[in-house]
């Protein structure tokens, strides 16, 4: 064959190549991923059966490359920076993952940093965390160790960021194989902080540069676009780290796919323009999907003067979009008063800039004048009207659909 392309000269090798290209998959890129509302566009099943994290793992397990690593205690805290070309650390069995013969398998990930970069890595509230390393002596800025300087040296981060690109590298923990094409998977990049002092800086944020299909966030997230197909927090911080899966939070986690046995991706910062320089952390966490954006509002009646509950409600699932309202019962022997302090809304409308669960408190003074109440608490005349008539057909609906895309997952 090669004989007849030298005849044929270039136009036949071009065809050829054209005719290879054809039978090849390559790798998904960054600039062919889609970005997705998470309101309107579910994550699709064959990616959600492999979610990825870095919470609930055992931070002893982890292998730090031999020699790669230096660790630097400061204020309590034990860092570990890179100080090795390609240094890495091996986290075991981060997840399971069935393959198409139908074998479930234990995996483990490589987390490697790109030489010359640094980044300081710190197992902290339960999560394993990445920090970024400013080479200045800006206060509250993790230190730049010296020992670590005189390897790298001082560093011009590129467009004032400070950070590291990092590849994700997928394999079998009993063999340590790597995985195959066919291997997908979501992952969350959370915790993305932008400065309530300075909320048009885009502060904190993650690229994805190689593997990814997709990216995907609430419709009015509080990320910003940058660099490559990058998303980057602005306006706020992200708020409470240990409630992850509630408002601002959410509003500041990237939800993305990948397929294949790696993915790279790059986390930066940029220094704030006001003092103190502030320390921007980051974490695999977890993805979110258009499934799981669903919070609960309960009700309780309250004898005003004592606090003593008269009636409570099981709760009611709301999701974003879902209205609510609540129509205060009769309880014999009292009458309505009004909202507790601190009370949620008699009505009103689920969005993702107040995504928490929510508790109506309707308080009661006692009314000697009325019949005393014999239903019990679990009468069906004397409960409110969680969801208003209006609705009802709509979460129904809602939650028909929740039970259908489970059954999608789990097939």
């Amino acid at each position: 064959m090669l004989r007849r392309i030298a005849r044929r000269g270039i136009p036949a090798l071009a065809a050829l190549l054209g005719l290879l290209a054809a039978f090849i998959t390559l790798p998904a890129y960054a600039a062919d991923i889609g970005v997705h509302d998470l309101e309107t566009a579910s994550v699709p099943a064959e990616y959600r059966q492999f979610a990825l994290g870095s919470d609930g793992l055992d931070f002893d397990s982890i292998e730090w490359g031999d020699g790669a690593w230096m660790t630097y205690r400061f204020k309590g805290a034990a860092y570990r920076y890179p100080v090795k070309p390609d240094a890495g650390l091996t986290i075991p069995n981060v997840g399971k993952w069935t393959d198409e013969d139908g074998d479930t398998r234990q995996i483990d990930m490589r987390l490697s940093v790109k030489e010359g970069d640094v980044i300081a890595f710190l197992p902290r509230r339960g999560r394993l965390w990445w920090q970024t390393v400013h080479t200045g002596k800006e206060a509250g800025s993790i230190p730049y160790p010296d020992e670590v300087r005189s390897i790298w040296g001082t560093f011009t981060p590129a467009d004032g960021r400070y950070g590291a690109t990092m590849t994700a590298s997928f394999t079998y923990h009993d063999t340590g194989e790597s995985v195959p094409d066919t291997f997908k998977g979501v992952v969350g990049f959370n915790d993305l902080d932008g400065r309530d002092d300075q909320p048009d800086l885009l502060m904190e944020g993650v690229e994805l540069l190689s593997g990814f299909d997709g990216a995907y966030r609430l419709k009015d997230a509080e990320l910003a676009e940058y660099g490559t197909n990058g998303f980057s927090g602005f306006k706020w911080d992200a708020g409470d780290e240990s409630r992850m899966n509630e408002s601002p939070q959410i509003l500041h986690r990237l939800t993305a796919t990948w397929s294949g046995s790696s993915f790279a991706f790059r986390y930066s910062a940029i220094p704030p323009k006001a003092e103190p320089y502030i320390d921007p952390w980051g974490t695999f966490g977890p993805s979110v999907d258009a499934g799981d954006l669903r919070w609960t509002l309960n009700a309780k009646a309250v004898d005003k003067e004592t606090g003593t509950a008269l009636r409570t409600w099981s709760g009611t699932v709301l999701r974003i979009g879902d209205k609510w309202s609540i129509r205060p019962p009769e309880i014999g022997g009292y009458r309505y008063a009004g909202l507790a302090a601190g009370s949620d809304a008699l009505s009103g409308t689920e969005t993702s800039t107040g995504l928490r669960n929510r508790l109506v408190v309707l308080e009661y003074v006692s009314n000697p004048t009325t019949m005393p109440d014999t239903g019990g608490s679990g009468h069906a005349g004397h409960m409110p009207s969680i969801v208003g008539a209006a609705v009802t057909a709509a979460a129904l609906a809602i939650a028909v659909m929740a039970r259908r895309r489970a059954g999608r997952h789990a097939a």
